[in-house]
């Protein structure tokens, strides 16, 4: 049976259409697409519960103090603790990982750090053993100290807080872009890559997707 899962696309720049079409086009699972920067929790009523969340990234930042963080941040800790999992990406990351205490910090010299980077797991998560994966990343924010009610489950070079897990609840999220789409690379991360990076990023990322919802 086809699992349920929501999308949130957290975008206050251009709407990540085809990162969720991709999504769609791929996991063949069954998707719904909520915007939540412009229609808050409004798309929601029109879909039955998820079976998983996935949160994707944004252009904001927590130090901009927009209106929608802290409703999106409240509303995926309700989730949670009804048992939803959620994986978190880029922004998502962030704005959860502070909710739950932990400090954040922008990158040194006001960089954006783009390109691919290769994220060094920990320990089995999703049935992925310890394993090196290719992400694509763009981000101008980071987890700089990490809350006790969260865990490290994989590290880059840009963060050691590359990817994490709630030490309880069904969390999981990552500072880089699993979902990134052809259109995401060429529009969001200024780093040349070649055809064998791209197609890396594209393969590994959709591969961590898979494994998370193959484990809801």
């Amino acid at each position: 049976m086809k699992k349920s899962l929501a999308i949130i696309d957290c975008s206050v720049k251009d709407p990540a259409y085809t990162c969720f079409n991709r999504l769609a086009r791929e996991l063949q699972e069954n998707l719904s697409y909520h915007h939540f920067p412009k229609y808050g929790l409004s798309s929601f009523s029109y879909e039955n519960e998820p079976d998983a969340i996935i949160s994707f990234g944004s252009h904001s930042n927590i130090g901009d103090g927009s209106l929608w963080h802290a409703p999106l941040a409240e509303y995926l800790l309700q989730q949670l603790e009804k048992g939803i999992p959620v994986f978190g990406i880029c922004f998502s990351h962030q704005l959860m990982a502070h909710a739950f205490g932990s400090t954040l910090k922008r990158n040194s010299l006001d960089l954006c750090l783009e390109g691919l980077r290769e994220v060094q797991l920990k320990e089995s998560v999703f049935g992925i053993e310890k394993e090196s994966l290719s992400l694509f990343t763009a981000h101008n924010y980071q987890i700089d100290s990490l809350s006790s009610e969260l865990e490290v489950i994989g590290s880059s070079l840009d963060s050691p807080f590359e990817f994490i897990k709630h030490k309880s609840l069904p969390y999981f999220s990552c500072q880089s872009h699993p979902e990134g789409s052809e259109f995401f690379i060429k529009h969001e991360i200024a780093v040349d890559l070649n055809r064998d990076q791209k197609e890396h990023g594209l393969r590994d990322g959709l591969y961590l997707l898979k494994k998370f919802i193959s484990s809801v």
